[in-house]
């Protein structure tokens, strides 16, 4: 019976699953602040901070949901929330880099978004009045966005100005939040399971949706982290490694949760993906906000990953690629290896990159940066080959 439970299929759209890690990603940061307020843990608050900004820029390239409401998802759009999430992406594992524009642009998200969606709510279509009239789960959507976009803005106004309330309120207050945003997750998933039409209305440009958004992420995180990498280990920059585990462990996360795609394979949405990816979620935010935490533990658990990724999908792109050739697939073979290429060669950088995590000595360190970021662009070049190869 536990079986069958825990492989039983989910159906939660893509923008609740997103809401799900947001809410996740909160509920945590504000239980942990708990005992930082009091000093038993030590706080890096730029990679909480770098995996909030990551966080919405990947809802932004993934659905089109930005900090100010949904908009339709265009070139500029995909673009800007590429952006963001790279300068999230920076923020998390290079301390002060920035200095204050993380905490400038969350508290713009925060404050200003929360205002701009209570405003949509009522304006211009009154969607308030509508909800509450449906009654039932649209009463509940109703209070959900209320109480989400209020305290949005009251986690704003904080992360401009932490002195406004005690550390201990500021927890309360962010755990609150983030129990909203999971609440409201529930909710539309809920809406969407009555409501199927409504799911199915998904923000689409060009074809650009499904895993292909986060293979886009997932390219520019890899480059960025390898040219990053280069300067780190010259010893010019400062660097953080268990905020950069973190981000790895929260991109696994929402492959999981959004895809059922985990690096041993694809098993499809189920109970059983949901709460792995749902521990990772929560492995990904502790790391990112407590430095030094979980370091060994994350690095042995992302190497082996790694390889038994780039060992599974050696042996399962090479089994596809002799199939098409023996079957003279309708693919031009040409197109056979521009799709097959890239795969092999990730597959290889993958087992590569998993076992320098395990024998920093196996390459020097000045050529690891360059090792991921090869493996970046190799990923960008297949995503880019995916999108042409579909298109015609």
């Amino acid at each position: 019976m536990s079986q069958s439970i825990l492989f039983k299929k989910t159906d939660a759209p893509a923008d609740a699953v997103m809401l799900f890690i947001a809410g996740t990603a909160m509920s945590v940061a504000g239980i942990l602040l708990f005992p930082i307020s009091v000093g038993s843990l030590a706080y890096y608050e730029k990679g909480l901070y770098g995996l909030l900004m990551f966080i919405w820029g990947l809802q932004m390239v993934m659905l089109g949901r930005t900090p100010f409401g949904d908009v339709n998802r265009t070139n500029f759009l995909i673009g800007a929330g590429t952006i963001f999430a790279s300068a999230g992406i920076v923020t998390c594992i290079i301390p002060d880099v920035f200095g204050k524009f993380p905490s400038a642009a969350l508290s713009v998200c925060f404050a200003f978004g929360g205002f701009a969606q209570l405003m949509q709510l009522f304006f211009p279509k009154n969607k308030f009045h509508v909800w509450m009239g449906y009654g039932g789960v649209f009463a509940r959507l109703t209070y959900g966005c209320i109480a989400v976009y209020s305290l949005s803005m009251f986690i704003g106004a904080l992360v401009w100005r932490q002195s406004l309330i005690p550390l201990p309120a500021v927890a309360a207050s962010v755990t609150c939040y983030g129990m909203s945003v999971i609440f409201l997750s529930v909710i539309l998933k809920k809406i969407y399971r009555l409501y199927p039409a409504e799911s199915a209305q998904s923000h689409i440009m060009g074809g650009f949706v499904g895993v292909k958004p986060l293979l886009l992420i997932t390219g520019v995180f890899t480059v960025l982290l390898g040219v990053l990498l280069i300067p780190v280990n010259l010893g010019l920059l400062p660097f953080s490694r268990s905020a950069q585990l973190g981000l790895l462990t929260m991109i696994m996360a929402v492959r999981m949760l959004a895809f059922g795609d985990t690096p041993l394979g694809s098993f499809g949405r189920s109970v059983s993906t949901a709460l792995t990816g749902t521990l990772l979620a929560i492995l990904g935010t502790v790391s990112c906000m407590i430095p030094e935490i979980m370091i060994s533990s994350l690095t042995f658990t992302i190497a082996v990953l790694n390889i038994s990724e780039g060992i599974i999908n050696l042996l399962k792109n090479g089994a596809a690629f002799l199939k098409n050739i023996v079957r003279r697939h309708n693919f031009r073979y040409a197109v056979l290896i521009k799709l097959y290429l890239p795969q092999f060669i990730m597959a290889v950088l993958s087992i590569i990159f998993g076992l320098s995590m395990f024998f920093p000595s196996l390459i020097p360190a000045y050529l690891a940066g360059a090792v991921l970021a090869a493996n970046g662009i190799v990923v960008l070049y297949f995503l880019y080959t995916l999108h042409t190869v579909e298109k015609q």
